[in-house]
Order: C-alpha cells, then structure tokens, then sequence
C-alpha cells in the first residue's frame, strides 16, 4: 500500500524553519521540495492494482502522463488517493501550470472540468479520473475549441501587432540601406539596429505561434461545423 502525497514539512524541517518559511510565504517552495522527494522515492507502480476499471486506467495514464510534464514530476507514480492539493503545491508556479493540466485535459477529453460540479468539488486523483470518465465527449470539437481558442479581439490584436512589427522592421532596414549608401553608419546605428532585429524576430515568431494555433482552431471548427451539417442532412 503506498501512502499518498502529504504535507510532511513538519517531519523533515525544524519547527523554527517551518515557522519561517511560512513567515516570508516561502512555504509553498519548501512543500513541493517534500513532494517532489515522495514521489522519487515512491517505488514502482502496478497500475493494473490500482485502476481496475480498464478505461480508468487509460484516462489515469493519460493524467500521469500530462501531470508529470506540466508540473515538472519526477516521475509519473501517482495514486489515485493523491490529494489535488498536493498536486497544485507541487506546482512551483503559483497553480498556473496546474490549471494548465486542467485545460489540457479538458481538450483531450472534451469536457467542462470548470463548471459547478467539476474540479472545485474534487479532493484526489482518483475523483478527477473518474469524473473524466463519467463526462469525457460532452462537448464537440468545436465547443471545446471555443472554450480553448484565442477569441476574435485578441486575434484582430495578434494580427495588428504582427504586422505594426513588419513595417517597424521594414523601415529600420530601410534607413539602415539609406546610411549606408549615403556612408553615414554609425556604430551606435548599427547595434541598435542588431538589438532591433533580435527584438522584432523574437516577437514576430511569438505572434506567429499565436496566429498558427489561430488558424489551426479555425480549421478545427470549420471542420466540425461541416461534419456535422453533413450528418445532419444524412
């Protein structure tokens, strides 16, 4: 029987240094330091014993899976009467990259685990596995991509941006060709027209991403929309 993540800061650190660290709110760090070293510890699991239920098994797999890489894991030994609290302390980002497991579980399983009765309710693995294999497909792709996309006024921002870096881009350049036939160069012109470069093609392969993965959830809801007229007149 393996004993599930706990807060055991109390056992490793003397009172005083417990005291401390909760005193300058230094106390989540030192908590994922005592999970992270459970979990290295733990030995390895039959996950057949602890998930009966085949498609349990597999949706556990995929969380262990998502869990370990969004949270930075050790390893993917996780039980299913592991308290989710544990697993947002062991975040190390402020719960960020936990919520981030939870929307990548949302899209894999298409299903709203941020409504009333979704994972608010929940206290460990377990009761996330199963409410995933209860709910998973409640919603179509197109629903899941809406609830995931980027949203048309961010997007009319993303492109605004992309292309206000372009032309910034094209008349530094542009000046640049200008001092150098007129053999006006300065050094000082020239770093910061490198400093520029860097800066305006970090950005613009930023904005880039942004408007593939626009793209890409448009395709996906065009996609959906069409597959499902077609059913619909069939």
């Amino acid at each position: 029987m393996i004993e599930p993540l706990r807060d055991d800061c109390a056992e490793r650190y003397s009172a005083f240094r417990v005291k401390w660290a909760k005193r300058w709110d230094y106390g989540q760090g030192m908590l994922r330091k005592t999970i992270l070293r459970q979990l290295s510890l733990r030995p390895d699991i039959d996950y057949k014993d602890l998930w009966t239920d085949k498609e349990e098994r597999q949706i556990a797999a995929r969380c262990m899976g998502v869990c370990k890489e969004m949270l930075g894991l050790p390893n993917e030994r996780l039980v299913p009467d592991d308290p989710l609290e544990m697993l947002v302390a062991a975040d190390g980002d402020g719960g960020d990259n936990f919520l981030d497991f939870i929307r990548a579980l949302e899209y894999d399983f298409r299903l709203n685990l941020m409504c009333e009765d979704g994972v608010d309710k929940m206290t460990t693995l377990g009761d996330l596995v199963r409410y995933v294999n209860k709910h998973q497909g409640e919603l179509t792709l197109a629903e899941t991509c809406k609830r995931h996309r980027i949203g048309w006024g961010c997007s009319a921002l993303l492109w605004l941006l992309f292309a206000s870096l372009t032309a910034c881009l094209y008349f530094d350049i542009s000046g640049m060709v200008e001092a150098v036939r007129n053999n006006s160069v300065a050094w000082r012109k020239v770093l910061g027209l490198a400093i520029g470069l860097v800066l305006y093609g970090i950005a613009i392969l930023v904005v880039c991403a942004f408007v593939a993965d626009w793209f890409k959830e448009r395709k996906a809801i065009r996609e959906e929309r069409q597959k499902s007229e077609k059913d619909s007149s069939e």
